[in-house]
C-alpha cells in the first residue's frame, strides 16, 4: 500500500467510526486505522510508521485503557504484533535500506503530506521519532486532522514514490519524550503533584544536558528556549526559590496551553516537612506497595538493591536519594505527601520499565510455591558458611539432608556432612517458618536452626546456634 492510499484508508476508518460511536471514537478510530494499514511481513516501511505513531498516540491519549497497556507490554493486538512492528522499525532505522526520492518525488510528497502547523507543534508522546525534515512522514496528528487526499492523475506515479526510511532516533529522544509527556499533564494534577512533575521534567532536562552537552538539544535547553512544547524559561522560574507571600497563585483551567507560561511562573514551590519512621508506619506499607516503591525509585534512576518488598538498606539509600534530588528533606523515610508525589513523577518512567516482561514479574511476581509434602519430601543439599565470629570462624561445610515432611507442622529426616557424619533433623513448619534441630551424636553434639523458605524457588535460607549461615536447595 503506497503512502497517499494509506491516508485515505486512514481517514475512511476514521470517518466510520467517528459516526458509529462518538463517545470513543478517537481510540477506536486510531486503532481501527492502523489495523487497516497493517499487512504483517508485507507492511511497506511508511504503513510501519505511520501505524507506531497511532499505537503512540492511544499511549499518550489513553493511558489507562486495556489497548494502551496491551500496547506498552508488546503484545499481539487484533492481528498487530506490536513487537515485531517496534522490531521492523528498528531494523529499517539501522540499515537505511529504503532510499530517499529524486527531488521532484520529494516535492510531491511534501505537498501531498503538508502538516498542519499547530499538529506539528504538539509534544510528542514517549517512543515517537524526532520530527523530520524533509519529505516527512505523517504523524497520527496529521493523519486526523488533514483532509483526504485526492486520487493521483491517470499517469501520475509521484505520490506513489518510495518514502525515505525515518530518521534515526535521538539518544536523547526517550529523555525527552518522557519530560514532553509529564510536562503535558502536570496541569491534571494537583497543587503537590504538579510541583514534582515540573521537578521531574527539569531533572529529565538536565540529565540531557548532562549526558549530551554537545547536541543541539542541550543547546536549546541551556539558552531556556521551548523545546518540543516546554518553555524552559517558565519552567525555571517556577521552580526558583523565592519567598511565597510575593507570589500570586494563578488557576489555570487544565489543558489551556495558553496560559501556561504565566501559571508556571506565579504558582509557588510546595515545601514539604522531613518524614519520619512514625510517619511512614502510617502508611501500612505491605509487600506489594514496598514492591511499587522499589520499581518507581528504580525506574527514575535510584537503585533500592533489588525489588524484593522489603524495606531494606537500599531502599532507605534510594529513598533518601531520590528526596536529595527532588530538593525533599533527607530522611530515608516518607509520609504520605512524598509518596503521593513520588508516584505522580514516576508514574511515565514507571509505565516504560514494566513494559519489559522480566521487570513485570519483579513487580507483580506469581504466588509463592506452596509448602506441601511433595514439595518438601526429598533430597535436599546445603551449604554452611561460619563467620569471624562463629564456633567455626572462616570455614565452611556442606553436606546432604533427607526430609520426609507430611505437610502438617513437623517432620523428620536424616543427615550427612562432607566430613561423613551421620544425623538425624526434626523440626517443625508454619507458614514459611522452618525450625529444628540436627543430632550428631555424641562426638559432635547437636545444632539447632531457624530460616525460612523462599517463595519462588525451594530454597531454605537460615542460621544455626554455632553462627553459621546456612543455604539449603531441594535437588
Amino acid at each position: 500500500m503506497d503512502l497517499k492510499n494509506s491516508l485515505a484508508t486512514v481517514a475512511l476508518l476514521i470517518a466510520i467510526w467517528s459516526w458509529a460511536d462518538p463517545a470513543s471514537a478517537d481510540e477506536k478510530a486510531l486503532f481501527s486505522a492502523a489495523t487497516g494499514l497493517y499487512q504483517g511481513e508485507q507492511t511497506s516501511a511508511s504503513d510501519i510508521q505511520v501505524i507506531r505513531d497511532l499505537l503512540d498516540r492511544i499511549v499518550a491519549e489513553f493511558p489507562s485503557s486495556d489497548l494502551a497497556v496491551s500496547i506498552l507490554m508488546q503484545e499481539t493486538v487484533d492481528g498487530i504484533d506490536i513487537a515485531g512492528v517496534d522490531a521492523r522499525l528498528a531494523a529499517l532505522r539501522k540499515s537505511e535500506r529504503v532510499n530517499a526520492p529524486p527531488p521532484e518525488t520529494a516535492a510531491a510528497s511534501e505537498t501531498i503530506l503538508q502538516q498542519d502547523a499547530s499538529a506539528a507543534a504538539s509534544p510528542l508522546p514517549v517512543g515517537s521519532f524526532a520530527p523530520a525534515t524533509e519529505a516527512p512522514v505523517p504523524q497520527a496528528d496529521d493523519i486526523l486532522t488533514a483532509p483526504s487526499p485526492a486520487a493521483p492523475a491517470a499517469g501520475n506515479t509521484t505520490a506513489s514514490a518510495n518514502v525515505p526510511a525515518p530518521p534515526a532516533s535521538d539518544p536523547w529522544n526517550d529523555l525527552l519524550g518522557q519530560a514532553t509527556l509529564l510536562y503535558s499533564k502536570a496541569d491534571n494534577f494537583d497543587e503537590g503533584g504538579r510541583t514534582f512533575a515540573l521537578l521531574e521534567v527539569r531533572r529529565l532536562l538536565d540529565q540531557i544536558v548532562d549526558d549530551y552537552p554537545d547536541s543541539d538539544i542541550a543547546v536549546r535547553i541551556m539558552l531556556q528556549e521551548t523545546v518540543d512544547g516546554i518553555d524552559v524559561a517558565a519552567l525555571t522560574l517556577q521552580l526558583a526559590p523565592r519567598p511565597a507571600s510575593s507570589v500570586a497563585v494563578v488557576d489555570t483551567p487544565p489543558g489551556d496551553a495558553s496560559n501556561s507560561a504565566t501559571a508556571l511562573s506565579e504558582q509557588p514551590l510546595m515545601e514539604f516537612s522531613p518524614a519520619t519512621e512514625q510517619s511512614e508506619n502510617t502508611l501500612s506499607f505491605d509487600k506489594a506497595a514496598v514492591r511499587d516503591l522499589q520499581s518507581r525509585l528504580l525506574a527514575l534512576g535510584f537503585d533500592p538493591n533489588g525489588i524484593d518488598g522489603a524495606l531494606g538498606r537500599g531502599t532507605r539509600s534510594a529513598v533518601s536519594a531520590w528526596q536529595n534530588s527532588a530538593g525533599v528533606p533527607a530522611t530515608g523515610f516518607l509520609d504520605d505527601p512524598q509518596l503521593q508525589a513520588l508516584k505522580t513523577v514516576s508514574q511515565v518512567a514507571l509505565e516504560l520499565w514494566l513494559a519489559d516482561p522480566d521487570n513485570q514479574r519483579l513487580y507483580e511476581p506469581p504466588p509463592p510455591i506452596k509448602l506441601t509434602s511433595s514439595n518438601v519430601s526429598g533430597s535436599w543439599t546445603y551449604t554452611a558458611r561460619c563467620g569471624r565470629k562463629s564456633r567455626y570462624p572462616g570455614q565452611t561445610f556442606t553436606g546432604a539432608l533427607q526430609i520426609r515432611y507430611s505437610g502438617s507442622t513437623t517432620f523428620d529426616g536424616a543427615a550427612r556432612n562432607a566430613q561423613g557424619f551421620n544425623g538425624t533433623v526434626r523440626g517443625q513448619i508454619k507458614g514459611r517458618t522452618i525450625t529444628g534441630r540436627v543430632n550428631w551424636g555424641l562426638l559432635v553434639g547437636s545444632q539447632t536452626f531457624s530460616g525460612k523458605f523462599a517463595e519462588q524457588s525451594m530454597v531454605i535460607n537460615a542460621r544455626d546456634s554455632d553462627g553459621c549461615s546456612i543455604t539449603a536447595r531441594k535437588r
